[in-house]
């Protein structure tokens, strides 16, 4: 019994295609996070603004819609972020310290960004292919630094 299958003409069709590009984006950041100081938010730990919507511009991240600038948050900067993390190609506190008896939550006093060079000198002599394994290992046994985090808008996934 043969198989046949009608032609069909793919001019029509739609053509579906993914944007981000895990090295790129990340070797983006990395480049970011060299040339600028950033620090870290004090309260919340998180990356500034500023810095966010920059860093957003260069991954071609589509900016919001005038009035959702309020609560801009591309959360695909957080997630390389995190991989930088994960992977020792930078460092910062994710501990904090408790500011008096008062304090519920951790303060990060001058928390910097700082990019690991050594790390970062043997990733990049590192194939891609062999890159891309290394980060598909690190995210293969990623866990959430904080436990469950609602931020990531899924109960069954710890990036």
């Amino acid at each position: 019994m043969t198989l046949i299958l009608d032609p069909i003409d793919p001019k029509p069709l739609d053509i579906l295609l993914n944007d981000q590009d895990l090295l790129r984006d990340l070797f983006t950041y990395l480049d970011y996070a060299r040339e600028r100081n950033i620090k870290r938010m004090t309260r919340t730990n998180e990356i500034p603004r500023a810095d966010l919507v920059r860093i957003a511009k260069l991954l071609n991240i589509d900016p919001p819609e005038k009035d959702e600038w309020k609560y801009f948050r591309p959360y695909w900067v957080d997630f390389i972020d995190k991989l930088a993390l994960r992977l020792g190609l930078v460092s910062y506190d994710l501990k904090g310290e408790y500011r008096g008896q008062t304090s519920q939550e951790p303060s990060f006093i001058e928390n910097f960004i700082t990019v690991d060079e050594t790390q970062l000198t043997k990733f990049l002599e590192l194939s891609p292919v062999n890159q891309e394994k290394n980060i598909l290992d690190v995210l293969n046994r990623a866990k959430s630094p904080h436990g469950y985090d609602e931020s990531y808008f899924n109960e069954f996934i710890n990036y």
